[in-house]
């Protein structure tokens, strides 16, 4: 199983929320002259507010004053998200301390209106936790449909089957595996019925129990699953790029003067973006993005690397790099382009890559001459003109 991402339900799963809807809408329900049992409530579990509104009103039939529960349990809802005592599910930090360290950018999924589930993160001091937030009412179909998952992954930059999804509900788990998501499942409120078992990946009895299912898996040497090595230079350390990189590519694709020349600071999408994309340039080239860092602390020194591109229709291989700006002007771009030329490619003619260089961008085209590019002619890249190089182009 190959995870980029984790995707986190609330209700159930993160947040000891359901018997606050389950006491609000009985109450509404006895407001209104009827009676919702604890039996008849659990077949709501996990479901968005419109599909559990149409199956209570299809349930009780049309005599139902739907419009005043719709109002009662709305006013309760909101005051018991906003004063009401919440509690996290045991293993929740732990959990999300292991996914922020591992390096997997996270999401949630929750069929909780925005208006509610925002708040309520944010009171809880979750919201800054994750990447994206995918709520109930952002879809036309909540679950069991795929769709809210299908958004929360569409909003990391993954393809879904690239996320692990977590669920408590069996609305959730469908949902989730109809989105083609690996799926956890920590049961709350309703135990899996048969169907559902077979649709999770996993059944764990708690958030502790699925962060020792997490520790078991091996993050992949490299991005095509070869054996890790190192590039190791005076003073930096290089490793292949792996999607736990992220916190460290953030840093840099945040950065505006890194990011100056290079199309400008990136969203969180983007970056999702770009990471994707290069973990798939390891997988079919068997060549890369490297990340360094400084030897001495460890600290993100930038990224370099080879990558087949076309060029005004052509085939080429560029070398690019980023260097964080805290090392410029100390020789760590140089340092690091040499290291990536010395080692080579066997696939690559490695006196035809190339260096596309905005005009603009003097450090980089000093660290271009040095490293035997030579200008050839001025290209459109990206939609943008810039100078092509090409190393021992004049010999």
């Amino acid at each position: 199983m190959k995870i980029l991402g984790v995707i986190f339900d609330m209700d159930g799963l993160m947040l000891d929320t359901e018997p606050l809807y389950r006491i609000v809408w009985k109450r509404a329900a006895a407001a209104c002259g009827y009676t919702i049992t604890d039996e008849f409530y659990r077949g709501l579990v996990g479901r968005g507010r419109t599909v559990a509104e149409r199956i209570l009103a299809e349930t009780v039939g049309p005599g139902f004053p739907m419009e005043k529960f719709r109002r009662l349990s709305r006013e309760d809802e909101v005051r018991a998200f906003t004063f009401d005592p919440v509690a996290t599910k045991p293993g929740l930090g732990e959990l999300l301390e292991f996914v922020e360290a591992r390096g997997w950018p996270n999401a949630v999924a929750t069929s909780t209106e925005r208006a509610l589930a925002v708040p309520l993160l944010k009171r809880m001091g979750l919201l800054d936790r994750f990447v994206a937030v995918a709520t109930g009412d952002e879809v036309t179909r909540g679950k069991p449909h795929p769709d809210l998952f299908l958004l929360a992954a569409e909003r990391l930059g993954f393809a879904p089957g690239e996320c692990l999804a977590l669920e408590d509900s069996e609305a959730g788990v469908l949902a989730a595996a109809g989105a083609g998501m690996p799926v956890y499942m920590v049961p709350d409120l309703v135990q899996p019925s048969d169907e559902v078992a077979r649709a999770a990946t996993g059944i764990f009895e708690s958030l502790h129990n699925v962060k020792k299912k997490l520790e078991e898996m091996r993050l992949p040497a490299t991005p095509n699953g070869q054996q890790i090595t190192l590039i190791k230079t005076c003073r930096l350390i290089g490793n292949p790029l792996i999607a736990a990189d992220w916190q460290d590519l953030r840093t840099l694709d945040t950065d505006p003067l890194v990011m100056a020349t290079l199309g400008g600071v990136r969203s969180v999408e983007q970056t999702a973006k770009w990471l994707r994309e290069n973990l798939e340039h390891w997988d079919r080239h068997g060549f890369g993005i490297w990340i360094f860092r400084d030897a001495a602390s460890n600290q993100i020194a930038g990224r370099a690397g080879l990558r087949r591109v076309e060029v005004e229709g052509a085939p080429e291989v560029e070398l690019g790099y980023a260097l964080a700006s805290r090392h410029w002007g100390q020789g760590l771009g140089m340092e690091m382009g040499s290291a990536i030329l010395h080692r080579g490619d066997p696939s690559v003619e490695m006196d035809r890559v190339i260096a596309l260089i905005a005009a603009s961008n003097l450090r980089s085209l000093r660290v271009a001459q040095k490293l035997d590019f030579h200008f050839e002619r001025n290209a459109v890249w990206k939609d943008s003109v810039v100078t092509l190089h090409r190393r021992n182009a004049n010999a």
